[in-house]
């Protein structure tokens, strides 16, 4: 067994003692605001929230709801719009999926992201239906009026 004098644990103590400051204050210099807010103990908020991080946190949930079935995602950059009452960004897109018999593919979804922490707050998606194309009735003409 190897004994240790009291200055050679206090040399291996001071050592390990750099070490650990110079991790953390390496961390706080170049970890970026995530390291810096699970230092802080408040890792699930962003220090700042803007419309664009609004928009890929959507972006990134349509695409895992729809995955591989979407082929288009559009953004209505009309409609979208920040809630200064609410504060909640609300992102507006339209997802197009392959057509199937019954449905015209397209989709829309609502988005809602809190301003404070950056997550979702509420997620809506419809579907447009439509019916078959062509005349409505044997006894109607071709514009659905009655003969």
């Amino acid at each position: 067994m190897i004994r240790f004098k009291k200055r050679d644990l206090m040399v291996i103590g001071f050592a390990v003692a750099v070490v650990a400051i110079s991790v953390i204050s390496t961390l706080l210099v170049a970890g970026g605001p995530e390291v810096n807010a699970w230092l802080r103990g408040n890792s699930d908020k962003y220090m700042n929230v803007t419309f664009t991080d609004a928009v890929l946190t959507c972006q990134a949930e349509v695409a895992e709801q729809f995955g591989r079935r979407m082929t288009t995602m559009e953004v209505d950059n009309h409609s979208s719009r920040y809630d200064s009452r609410r504060s909640i960004y609300k992102i507006f897109l339209e997802v197009t999926t392959p057509v199937k018999a019954d449905a015209t593919g397209v989709h829309y979804v609502n988005c809602f992201v809190k301003s404070s922490n950056g997550r979702i707050s509420n997620y809506e998606s419809w579907e447009e239906k439509e019916g078959k194309n062509g005349p409505v009735g044997h006894d109607s003409n071709p514009f659905g009026f009655p003969r």
